[in-house]
């Protein structure tokens, strides 16, 4: 939707985050400074003001919605102070046109988006509860993590974020503008997704199944963490038309042994820039691994982190940069 494939090539930097994510399941939050309040006053510009109430008019309230995890939250209006707690959050505030609800944001968001630089930037490793309270959000969106039942536990409402495909992405956005009273931005920001998706789907629709390449995702290397059925990632390779080496795993984040991969013999290796064992794999140096087609072929491939990790407006760039990483002849 708004970049081109090679720009995701591996830069490294800021997602090595992910990676943790990933392997610990932990986020945690805190804010340096409590913001003013986000309701009208006098020096509240009148286009702002009517735009909010704008939005308010497309729902109805109450509203009642499903979380990622099933969690059913309730909203009487829409929510006016919004703290998104992972870039993937932000970047779906954003795309919504709620710039000016948001009250804080994760460090990683800060150093990402420039539309929220100077708001309160909170470290998602140390919860500092306290200032989080003294934010007074109203929404808090994020993904699964230790922290949920102390938020909760304190009356904060929570929306977390786990789409496993990019029917999820859409559903997440279609819920969103229905919580935010943003649903014709919503649908519109769907549309813009379909529009990038779609040719890349036709494309590899037209592949028989005995010529899609076989695709192993490795998240680290020691020990090995991948992507198995009801991930994300596992959701972006199979839009991409490929096929998951370990689609048949028991959970969506599995850790197989380097015999078991070696053994399933991948067309295709991807991974992020924070598993910087990729180079070796790329260079042919890990120990083993020869004989594996993807690295005797020079198919090994390192992208962006955020490209992988991140379930927002990225999808569409997603989905065409792995496209024509497996089928390089067939998208461009």
């Amino acid at each position: 939707m708004k970049k081109k494939a090679g720009f995701w090539r591996a830069r490294g930097g800021w997602a090595a985050w992910v990676t943790a994510l990933v392997l610990a399941s932990l986020l945690a939050a805190c804010g340096p400074k409590v913001p003013p309040a986000s309701t009208p006053s006098a020096n509240t510009p009148a286009t702002t003001t009517a735009a909010s109430e704008a939005q308010a008019s497309e729902a109805a309230y109450p509203v009642t919605v499903q979380d990622d995890l099933g969690q059913e939250l309730t909203f009487d209006q829409a929510p006016q102070r919004i703290v998104p707690f992972v870039p993937s959050a932000t970047d779906i505030v954003l795309a919504l046109g709620l710039k000016d609800r948001i009250v804080a944001v994760d460090k990683w968001s800060a150093g990402q988006y420039k539309d929220v630089q100077g708001l309160p930037a909170m470290d998602s490793y140390n919860v500092d509860y306290e200032k989080l309270e003294a934010l007074k959000p109203d929404l808090i969106l994020t993904l699964p993590g230790q922290y949920l039942d102390k938020m909760r536990q304190l009356g904060l409402k929570v929306f977390v974020l786990q789409p496993a495909d990019v029917q999820g992405v859409y559903r997440d956005f279609e819920t969103l503008g229905r919580v935010t009273g943003t649903k014709a931005q919503a649908e519109k920001v769907i549309e813009e997704l379909k529009a990038g998706i779609e040719p890349v789907e036709k494309a590899v629709a037209a592949i028989p199944a005995e010529k899609r390449v076989k695709v192993y995702y490795e998240s680290w290397n020691d020990p090995i963490y991948s992507a198995g059925p009801g991930s994300f990632v596992d959701g972006l390779i199979r839009e991409a038309g490929g096929v998951n080496v370990l689609a048949d795993a028991k959970q969506p984040w599995p850790s197989p042994s380097a015999e078991e991969v070696i053994q399933r013999a991948p067309d295709v290796i991807i991974g992020p820039a924070s598993n910087t064992s990729l180079k070796d794999l790329q260079a042919g140096k890990r120990p083993g691994w020869g004989s594996v087609p993807a690295v005797k072929n020079g198919r090994v491939y390192i992208l962006d982190d955020a490209l992988l990790s991140q379930p927002d407006t990225h999808i569409d760039d997603a989905i065409h940069a792995l496209a024509h990483d497996f089928y390089p002849d067939v998208v461009k």
